[in-house]
């Protein structure tokens, strides 16, 4: 698992949400305690250490340490915006791309991640079994699943999205009742397991519209 919540943002503190890190933790917790996970297959990166290039060395570290059997959950939590343009290869109805911010994505404009970047780290994952959580405002734009070569192997993925493509997200209006999901509630067949379509559908309707 790559965890990360930004939550603070070099020389821009208004745009500081310390609940997103507060968040990641508990979400990596939240992992920790089911028989699935150990603390040395959960990457979190917080705050000052959610650059950019750190951000990118942990889609590389789940690339080297991920098997086809494993399944590996991404989460990323921090603001989103929208690009006044879609790069190549073209793939948004609306000529814009999506991008997360990173700590230093305030003070320099290209300390960003694309959806389109995003969807090729996962693609290049050897697991079959995925899912990217996005806790961001225009969140429902990572919801990408191409592929460059047509030949290359499907993988299963699911994604779980704070927000719509067009939307602007709720401070803490997804990610806590997702959390919450994790930890039992969203148990609604009494299986003992929290499978994400359980997760998400009972999130969903608690978060703020």
């Amino acid at each position: 698992a790559l965890v990360v919540g930004v939550g603070e943002y070099a020389e821009n503190p208004e745009q500081n949400r310390p609940d997103m890190i507060l968040e990641a933790n508990d979400f990596r917790d939240v992992l920790l305690q089911t028989p699935w996970w150990s603390a040395d297959h959960i990457k979190l990166i917080t705050a000052e250490n959610a650059t950019r290039s750190n951000i990118i060395a942990g889609f590389r570290w789940l690339n080297k340490v991920a098997s086809t059997d494993d399944v590996v959950v991404v989460y990323l939590s921090t603001h989103g915006n929208y690009l006044p343009f879609d790069i190549p290869p073209r793939d948004e109805a609306d000529n814009a791309d999506e991008m997360l911010v990173t700590y230093w994505g305030f003070a320099y404009n290209t300390s960003f991640i694309g959806d389109d970047q995003i969807n090729i780290m996962l693609n290049q994952l050897k697991s079959n079994n995925v899912c990217l959580i996005v806790d961001s405002c225009y969140a429902g734009g990572f919801n990408d699943h191409w592929k460059f070569l047509k030949s290359a192997p499907e993988q299963n993925r699911v994604i779980l999205m704070g927000s719509c493509e067009d939307k602007e997200a709720i401070y803490g209006g997804f990610s806590p009742y997702l959390i919450e999901a994790l930890r039992g509630y969203a148990d609604s067949n009494g299986d003992g397991n929290v499978t994400a379509e359980e997760a998400f559908n009972y999130a969903q309707p608690r978060s703020a519209p």
